[in-house]
């Protein structure tokens, strides 16, 4: 098995947490979120236009490939038992209103002035953003050409409460306390123990905040510390000086030693994202565990659902008790091929949702096909730009039947190859003349048009 988790950061999040959230010294991050003039509305606006696209270069076309990736390695494709499981994100922010609205006022912006709040349409849109992330993967999964040995483990479930702005939680829970799951180092303020102890214990009643002068934040960002007063909570600076004797700073061409001002530059390809010591959208040890429970009982369900599969038997004889069907299809301006596997003697319903219904699987799930002028009366060569053509692996369902695969042809529908010793070509479907199946699409209005072209039995 493997287990992979999407990466926020190639989704935008980086970008959002830089202008929305972060906005380190000397950056003027101009408008707070909803204004559109603002640079955190441009950069929820990219990561949105990503994560919620359908098209070839959105997230769910990007996830979908890598699974189909990994199941094109031969080990992988004719392994039964090989199981593929990706997680998801879960939600950082309380965004239901009411008594999780004291975040309102609150910032982790590393800066001492003009710092951008933590407000209630943010803190929704950033969740929305999250939820459309794993709802991209989980159709990839869907919609790969292996959906029964991939699986989905939606995180967020198991997550209902612990996230930052939960109500009942104050200023203490959001930075040192063990209510929050997240881990967050940015500085809230000057935080004293009152309670006469000489140490913080972490109950409400003893510790106050206030906002610190402009000195006292350049102290900070020097020191650690707002003040040489023995009562103030200092912040956590012990992964700020781990990193330090690690090189990471040298590696990002930053020269950090004791001076913590690396913490507004370190990031990736020096574009001034956050550091590794302001990492708020992390867990911290108790979220990590509470993941790894989500993922070992989806996991040992899987295994528990679907046991391990025998070794598959000898190279049968064919009878015609399975079929692979080609259809050509159109979405606005964009046409490719889509290839399902299924029983003999039945057709294929293309449309989303009534696939398995049909009986069927994809096989080659939209293929783009760039050729100018293409017409049904062409055969599916699969590479325009490949005068050779290439091939599609197939999964076939059919035991011994390993190693399938449809190889183009420029001058027929191609052919079914199983270990090069079962090999069969495609016809013209008999049901070439039923005309266009029409699909709806993910939006309102959208639709997918089918035509079924070719057909092989086995």
């Amino acid at each position: 098995m493997i287990l992979l988790q999407a990466g926020g950061n190639n989704a935008g999040f980086a970008a959002v947490a830089y202008a929305c959230i972060f906005t380190p010294v000397g950056t003027d991050w101009g408008a707070p979120y909803p204004d559109p003039k603002g640079p955190c509305y441009l950069a929820l606006e990219a990561a949105e236009k990503y994560i919620f696209s359908q098209e070839w270069n959105g997230l769910w076309f990007d996830a979908r490939w890598i699974i189909n990736q990994i199941f094109d390695d031969p080990k992988v494709k004719n392994n039964p038992n090989f199981r593929l499981f990706l997680s998801g994100y879960f939600q950082f922010f309380y965004d239901k209103g009411g008594d999780g609205d004291w975040c309102d006022s609150i910032s982790f912006g590393l800066r001492y002035e003009n710092r951008p709040l933590l407000s209630l349409a943010l803190r929704k849109k950033i969740n929305e953003l999250i939820r459309g992330l794993n709802a991209g993967i989980k159709k990839a999964v869907e919609t790969s050409f292996h959906p029964d040995r991939t699986k989905f483990i939606d995180i967020d479930s198991a997550i209902t409460d612990g996230k930052f702005c939960q109500p009942g939680h104050n200023i203490w829970d959001q930075y040192w306390g063990d209510k929050v799951i997240l881990w967050n180092m940015s500085p809230q303020g000057v935080v004293f123990n009152t309670g006469g102890t000489g140490a913080v214990d972490g109950q409400n009643n003893t510790y106050e905040v206030r906002e610190p002068t402009r000195a006292e934040f350049d102290k900070w960002l020097e020191t650690g510390r707002y003040t040489d007063d023995p009562r103030e909570v200092p912040t956590n600076m012990s992964a700020i000086a781990n990193a330090a004797h690690a090189g990471l700073g040298q590696a990002d061409g930053v020269a950090m030693g004791d001076d913590p001002k690396w913490l507004d530059y370190i990031g990736p390809y020096q574009k001034n994202f956050p550091g590794m010591g302001l990492r708020p959208f992390h867990p911290k040890s108790i979220g990590y565990t509470m993941m790894a429970r989500k993922m070992m009982t989806e996991i040992e369900g899987e295994y528990r659902d679907n046991p391990a599969k025998p070794p598959k038997t000898p190279f049968p004889v064919p009878h015609n008790t399975r079929s692979i069907q080609l259809l050509f299809a159109k979405f606005k301006n964009r046409y490719s091929w889509y290839a399902y596997e299924g029983p003999s003697g039945q057709k294929v319903n293309p449309c989303f949702n009534k696939v398995k219904k049909s009986g069927f699987h994809a096989v080659v799930f939209d293929f783009q096909e760039l050729r100018g002028g293409l017409s049904l009366e062409d055969p599916p060569w699969v590479d325009s730009l490949d005068e050779k053509g290439v091939t599609w692996p197939i999964d076939v369902d059919k035991d011994g039947m390993n190693d399938c695969r449809f190889e183009s042809d420029p001058s027929s529908a191609g052919r079914l190859n199983c270990n090069d010793a079962f090999i069969k070509d495609f016809k013209k479907d008999d049901s070439w003349n039923d005309g266009i199946i029409k699909c709806p699409g993910y939006f309102r209005g959208d639709e997918y048009w089918y035509h079924r072209a070719w057909v092989v039995e086995y």
